[in-house]
Formats: C-alpha cells, structure tokens, sequence
C-alpha cells in the first residue's frame, strides 16, 4: 500500500510539474508572431527662402551591410541663383536601382517585381559613389511642387540585388513652407525615415 502510495505521489508530481511547463510555452500572438520592421531614421533638412543662406544637412546610416549617405541642400550661386537638391550615395559594390520614370511615389502604393510600368535605373556612378536623386530646382519651387505636394509625405524608391531577389527601400520625405519673422515664405525639404524589406515593399508602410 505505501508503494501504490508512493507511485501515485510521484505520478501526481509528474503531471503538475509538466502542467507547468506547458504554461510556461509562449503562445503566437493573434494574426502570428510579429516581424521586424527593418525601419531607420535619417531626420535631416534643408531650408530655401529669398533671405536664406547656403545651409544642408547630412546623415550616414548603415543598412543592410552598406554605407548610405544621405543629403539635403540648398545653395545660393554666385550670380543670385538657388538650388534644392536631395542626394542619396550608396558606398557599396551592389548593384542599386531606383524607379526613374514616376518622381515622388504617393503613399500605400506596393512595390515589386510585378509591376512592369516602373522603369529601373541604376545609380549613376561617381567618383567614390552612387548618386540617386539630384533634384535642382529654381526659387519658385516650381519642380518639387508638381510633384510634391504641400505637407504631403512622398517617397523615393530604390532596390538592392540580392542572390535570393530584391531588397526593396523607400525614403519618406516632405516638403514645408513657412513665414518667417520678416514675412518672408521659407521651404523645407525634410529626408524623414525609410524602410527596407525583401520582395516587395509598400510606401509608407
């Protein structure tokens, strides 16, 4: 009788002990387990305006095994004319493409292989870099206006080639104006944020 007793002491054991041991499994949460975003941040501006001096910001950020630079400026030329530009410079080997033919791409649009009517370019090599997008433009802002719209996010698309596809990016930018304290109109072109991701990505998203 005590070894009957013994056993099912030692059965009873068994069983809380495994019971606890399920409850310690995390379990998947609702729609699964959540996947890296793979996101980072470049926060940088340039300011344009009538009074406004030369000025430009830059970033470094490595992302998935290369240097990218990032730059925004404005310039003032030396017989009065002005210049907006962004720039993005990948120091790397890979071969980079970005959608040439649609400018700025709106929000919530998908991007991949698919999609026939986005015409790849390869960054045009220089010197000791790739350069990406070098949008010049006028004090009347004409250029980024058409196609880029007032406090509007707008996104530039590129892609990496990798052995298993693509990796696909997209940089957020925005384009802001202000009154100054002289009542002058100042406009801000801001490099926000991006986002990389393998096949197929979506802006914004």
């Amino acid at each position: 009788m005590k070894k009957i007793t013994t056993l099912f002491k030692t059965m009873l054991l068994a069983v809380v002990v495994l019971a606890m041991a399920q409850g310690c499994i995390p379990t998947a949460p609702v729609g699964g387990n959540p996947t890296p975003t793979n996101g980072f941040d470049i926060n940088i501006s340039s300011v344009a305006g009538l009074i406004q001096q030369s000025n430009s910001q830059m970033k470094m950020l490595y992302i998935d095994g290369d240097s990218i630079l990032f730059l925004t400026s404005f310039s003032v030329g030396l017989f009065g004319g002005f210049t907006h530009e962004i720039n993005i410079q990948v120091y790397s080997d890979n071969a980079y493409e970005y959608i040439s033919n649609k400018g700025f791409i709106s929000a919530n649009i998908q991007i991949d292989s698919s999609d026939t009517t986005n015409q790849w370019t390869l960054f045009a090599y220089g010197s000791s870099s790739y350069q990406l997008v070098r949008g010049t433009i006028t004090y009347s802002f004409d250029l980024f206006k058409n196609d880029l719209p007032y406090n509007t996010d707008r996104y530039i698309i590129f892609r990496k080639f990798k052995t298993s596809g693509y990796m696909y990016y997209w940089v957020k930018i925005r384009y802001t104006d202000n009154v100054n304290i002289l009542q002058y109109h100042d406009y801000t072109i801001s490099v926000a944020s991006g986002k990389y991701q393998m096949n197929s990505i979506v802006t914004g998203q």
